[in-house]
C-alpha cells in the first residue's frame, strides 16, 4: 500500500505516512516520528477516525493495489494504528491503554553500524481497558495475590522470550484447574 496519504476531508487533515493490511486483512495505518513528538496519541485517533468515514476510498486504494479479493476480505472490526518513534511521554504510555482504539507504540533505537530495533512498546487492545479494571478489582479483593501471580507471570516470559508460548500454557492449565475443580465438586 502507498506511503504518505494526505487526506484533508472534513475534520481530519493530515500525512498518514503508511496505510496498509496486516496478515489479518485489517487495515492498519503507520506513523513515523523522528525523535519523539508528544502529539502522536491524539494524532493517532483522528487519523483512526479518518480511516473509519473514508472506508470506500480505503476499500479502492485496496482494490486498486492488491485486488479486488483483498479489497472484499477487509475485517474492519478492529483498525489498527501503529506509531513509531524513539521514544514516547508518560501520557502517551498511560493513554495507549485506557483508549478503546487499537494502537500500537513501537519505539525504535538506532545501534552501531546503522541497525534499527524495533521492540513492541506498549499496545491498546479494546479489551484492555476492562480487564485492567477485572485485575485492580482482582488486587483489592485478593489482598495483593494477584500481583505476585502477574509478577510469576511477567518472569517466565521474560525467562522464556514466548509470551504466545506462556500465555497458551496458562490457558490450558486453568482450562485444567477447571476441570479438576469441576469433578472434585462433582463427587462431594
Amino acid at each position: 500500500m502507498p506511503s504518505e496519504i494526505v487526506n484533508s476531508r472534513g475534520l481530519h487533515r493530515g500525512r498518514i505516512d503508511t496505510l496498509g493490511l496486516d496478515e489479518n486483512n485489517t487495515p492498519v495505518l503507520m506513523e513515523y516520528k523522528k525523535g519523539s513528538d508528544s502529539g502522536v496519541m491524539s494524532q493517532a485517533v483522528s487519523y483512526l477516525s479518518w480511516l473509519c468515514s473514508a472506508r470506500h476510498e480505503f476499500e479502492a486504494l485496496v482494490k486498486e493495489q492488491l485486488g479486488s479479493e483483498a479489497a472484499e476480505s477487509i475485517d474492519w472490526r478492529n483498525p489498527r494504528m501503529v506509531c513509531i518513534a524513539a521514544s514516547f511521554s508518560h501520557h502517551d504510555r498511560v493513554a495507549v491503554h485506557r483508549l478503546h482504539e487499537r494502537i500500537d507504540l513501537v519505539r525504535y533505537r538506532v545501534f552501531d553500524g546503522g541497525l534499527l530495533g524495533l521492540p513492541a512498546f506498549a499496545t491498546a487492545r479494546p479489551d484492555l481497558a476492562r480487564n485492567l479494571k477485572r485485575i485492580e478489582q482482582a488486587q483489592r479483593e485478593t489482598g495483593g495475590k494477584i500481583n505476585q501471580a502477574l509478577d510469576m507471570v511477567a518472569l517466565l516470559i521474560l525467562e522464556t522470550g514466548d509470551p504466545e508460548g506462556v500465555y497458551d500454557q496458562l490457558v490450558f492449565l486453568l482450562g485444567q484447574t477447571r476441570v479438576e475443580k469441576g469433578v472434585c465438586e462433582a463427587s462431594h
